[in-house]
């Protein structure tokens, strides 16, 4: 299921002549805009190391990896069903965590065709 983080920085990253949701080979690509690929990661950056390292073979690929600060956790009664509580995650998110990450993405960046923004 798609946060709504991830739909926001979507359109954040969306200018002229964009393009979501792009399948390219056995890819689906979250925004196509101005020649680039973004992908937009909210998960660990080891989830999207192997597509990146295929994809900046031949494209300009953009991963951006929001740190979520601060994230409020709903429960919902069922399903679909309406909202049965609320709460602030104990997490908090820093900066220092995309080293962490970075771990896990070595056998992709750096490379000059990959931009990752933070």
């Amino acid at each position: 299921m798609e946060t709504t983080l991830h739909q926001d920085l979507k359109r954040l990253y969306g200018g002229r002549d964009v393009r979501y949701e792009v399948t390219l080979g056995n890819h689906r690509i979250d925004v196509v805009s101005s020649g680039r690929l973004i992908e937009i990661q909210l998960a660990s950056l080891a989830a999207v190391r192997d597509k990146v390292r295929t994809l900046v073979r031949d494209y300009r690929v953009v991963v951006v990896k929001p740190i979520v600060v601060q994230k409020t956790l709903v429960k919902r009664k069922s399903r679909q069903g309406s909202i049965g509580s609320r709460r602030l995650s104990p997490r908090r998110g820093i900066i220092l965590d995309i080293f962490k990450e970075l771990i896990h993405f070595t056998r992709v960046f750096p490379h000059r065709r990959l931009t990752l923004e933070v």
